[in-house]
């Protein structure tokens, strides 16, 4: 299918579509419709072209229980034993995230970050109730954007470069590492070199969950790595709010 689709870019879409309709005919295929968020798009681009003969499989939002479970497994099974105190502000920071595994996992990768400081842990919970909204996408991009607020300087222009990448791109560290070097962004820390601090702001960044590990080299390394395209919005967003 890729290479049907790459040798034929240049055609126009109806013939494009009808050679596909024919190339698929007759085969099973599991199509995965992502970033519909609105109930119109649904209606009007979904509705126009999908067929009624089999029923779709609708994705839906996380129960409080999973949404818990989620957090859970995120901070406390990772970083051990907390006191009732966290997991009963934890529940109420899975309840704000309105089921959605993406707010919920960095969410998580923040509070991990910040410890057993129970303070902290009540200000997040009220900024993440601060931004209730009916708007599912805008409620996601502002609960995001509680963990960009929250990283350190050094990390920012780190994370705000992941911008001029296309979206779904897997990008090699390598490469990446370099870039960060020639714009000034790694700082020098004794006893390590440019690639070991470099190799340490990666590791961040995966841990907050703000990127993602997309290939590891035999030697248990991160090769390769990515940004969700949703975090990858407020990662533009933010860039031009510079």
């Amino acid at each position: 299918l890729l290479a049907l689709l790459s040798s034929t870019s240049d055609e126009p879409d109806d013939q494009l579509a009808d050679r596909l309709q024919k190339h698929l005919k007759g085969r099973r295929y599991l199509v995965v419709i992502d970033d519909i968020w609105t109930t119109e798009a649904w209606d009007v681009e979904v509705a126009e072209y999908a067929s009624s003969g089999k029923p779709p499989h609708h994705m839906r939002l996380m129960n409080i229980i999973e949404s818990w479970n989620l957090l859970h497994k995120k901070i406390f099974e990772k970083e051990g034993s907390y006191s009732p105190e966290f997991e009963n502000i934890g529940k109420q920071i899975a309840l704000k995230c309105r089921g959605l595994p993406l707010t919920i996992t960095v969410i998580a990768g923040l509070l991990s970050k910040i410890g057993q400081r129970l303070d902290e842990w009540q200000r997040i919970a009220e900024n993440v109730s601060s931004v209730v909204s009916t708007d599912p996408e805008a409620q996601c991009m502002r609960v995001l954007a509680l963990s960009y607020h929250h990283l350190p300087s050094h990390l920012i222009p780190c994370f705000l470069y992941f911008a001029i990448f296309t979206e779904d791109e897997r990008i090699y560290v390598n490469k990446l590492v370099e870039l960060w070097a020639v714009e000034g962004f790694l700082n020098e820390e004794e006893g390590k070199s440019i690639e070991e601090v470099a190799e340490t702001c990666i590791n961040e960044l995966v841990d907050r969950s703000l990127i993602s590990i997309r290939n590891l080299s035999l030697c248990g390394k991160i090769e390769r790595c990515g940004m969700h395209d949703v975090i990858r919005e407020l990662c533009l967003r933010e860039a031009r709010n510079m």
